[in-house]
């Protein structure tokens, strides 16, 4: 994933979106660079901490209602709270009280809740960070 650099409009940030088979790599920081006959050439400047997650993240925060967003993690927190519930069940939930299921993803990002499957022949659960269900208990 390509994004602009949020802490520098001049900079760009290249990162790693998934990888099923190898530990994330760092984000690298670049600038295009050009030069008198208008060459273009990518200038490396080293890695950063920001993760194609929290550049999402924070994209969706720019064009999305903030406030719909932090509703929407609310009511993940509460509906997470027992524990790990299905996927669809959580949109379904979400839809009925009026949220939309691409907010509840942007929302998860934001407050952590974590993705997984729950066997091989069943669906995906999401599921508070363990420290937020030793904390709710």
């Amino acid at each position: 994933m390509v994004a602009k650099d949020p802490d520098d409009d001049s900079r760009c940030i290249l990162s790693v979106a998934k990888s099923n088979l190898a530990k994330m790599p760092a984000s690298l920081v670049y600038e295009i660079l050009s030069n008198v006959v208008e060459v273009p050439w990518i200038h490396w400047l080293g890695t950063t901490n920001h993760t194609a997650a929290s550049l999402l993240h924070d994209q969706a925060e720019k064009t999305e209602d903030r406030s719909a967003i932090r509703e929407a993690g609310e009511f993940l927190q509460d509906f997470l709270k027992s524990g790990p519930r299905k996927v669809p069940d959580i949109f379904k939930a979400g839809r009925a009280a009026g949220i939309t299921d691409i907010t509840l993803r942007r929302a998860k990002l934001g407050i952590g809740v974590k993705a997984r499957k729950s066997a091989m022949d069943d669906g995906w659960v999401w599921e508070l960070p363990e420290d937020d269900h030793l904390r709710r208990r």
